[in-house]
């Protein structure tokens, strides 16, 4: 949500390290629409939330991705960002079934389990900036080349099979 236009914003989502993570992303976002205007056109009333609540739940995620806390808008109290993801993912979970994504809603709950921010700050701090985009461009690496085969869960074995590198592999939990 764009607080000074109002507009609802999607960028592009091209921060993610696998080809699996971005189709999470886009069937979330897919899902999130077509829920939304599906409840809009059964007159189910729509909440209007103060938009500095939305930018300050913007920078937690950012911050802090799935480890933080975001401020609940409808109940205004702090929740762990994971529960409200997963109330979100239960909500939009049907619509995106009809529409085909289930492949990408169940990738994004298997997310959830993961702290991407701690796993990058982890290696940065061992191998410092230099390890974050080698372990980054590996893990990229390894999705295009088993983007035919069944995705794999976040968190397994990312070492491409010229590996050069010597690293972590495995997110943290």
């Amino acid at each position: 949500m764009n607080s000074s236009t109002g507009t609802v914003e999607v960028r592009a989502p091209d921060a993610q390290s696998s080809v699996e993570d971005a189709e999470a992303l886009i069937a979330v976002i897919h899902a999130a629409a077509a829920d939304i205007m599906e409840r809009h056109d059964a007159g189910e009333p729509q909440h209007l939330h103060a938009a500095i609540a939305i930018d300050e739940n913007r920078w937690r995620a950012a911050a802090d991705g799935v480890t933080g806390e975001l401020l609940d808008l409808d109940k205004g109290v702090m929740v762990p960002t994971r529960d409200l993801l997963a109330k979100l993912l239960d909500r939009i979970d049907p619509v995106a079934r009809r529409q085909g994504n289930s492949p990408g809603i169940d990738h994004a709950r298997a997310l959830l389990e993961f702290d991407m921010p701690g796993t990058l700050r982890a290696i940065a701090r061992s191998d410092g900036i230099r390890g974050v985009c080698d372990w980054l461009a590996t893990r990229t690496e390894q999705t295009a080349l088993r983007h035919d085969s069944p995705t794999n869960p976040p968190g397994t074995d990312v070492a491409c099979p010229n590996e050069r590198r010597s690293r972590p592999t495995k997110m943290v939990r």
